[in-house]
């Protein structure tokens, strides 16, 4: 599994990244477009396109603990990312509306996400106390883990494509 106190630490850095996103949003066309282009797929695609996303994003989080701070910038950036979306998507719908397209999913994909960052941290863990090649035998002592994620992640994908093609 993971260590609490790294699962903490990524739950305070994604926070941080959310109330930045919330008060500060940042210009989000590039997903508009990515979200466009999603979106003109059949759902199987539009749901294999998400999936593929979110697995490359906690993948990289996982083995990006071989750097360190890969984890926690991961973290914060789907923060600001998330805040901005709600603080933008909140001008154009209501609050409850833009809580309906996110959380259904959202209960699912963040959960993965904050999971894999902190599998990150471990792997920067193990980097610091026992070096390089220490880590890199461990990362498969994670896949147990990584397998709930792509559970999770998988859900996600569905309820997500389901509440996309409910809305176009």
């Amino acid at each position: 599994m993971t260590r609490p106190s790294h699962l903490a630490i990524v739950l305070f850095t994604f926070t941080l990244g959310l109330l930045l996103g919330l008060s500060a949003p940042i210009n989000i066309s590039q997903l508009q477009e990515i979200a466009s282009y999603a979106l003109a797929l059949p759902p199987v695609g539009f749901m294999l396109y998400i999936l593929a996303n979110n697995l490359f994003v906690t993948l990289i989080a996982v083995i990006g603990g071989l750097i360190a701070v890969t984890p926690l910038f991961i973290a914060f950036v789907n923060g600001v990312v998330i805040g901005s979306v709600v603080t933008i998507a909140t001008s154009y719908y209501s609050l409850p509306e833009v809580l309906w397209l996110i959380l259904p999913h959202g209960v699912f994909e963040i959960p993965a996400l904050l999971l894999a960052c902190s599998l990150g941290l471990d792997v920067a863990h193990d980097v610091v106390n026992h070096g390089f090649m220490y880590a890199w035998a461990r990362l498969g002592e994670k896949l147990q883990t990584y397998i709930l994620i792509i559970i999770l992640l998988i859900i996600a994908a569905i309820i997500e494509t389901c509440i996309a093609y409910y809305r176009a």
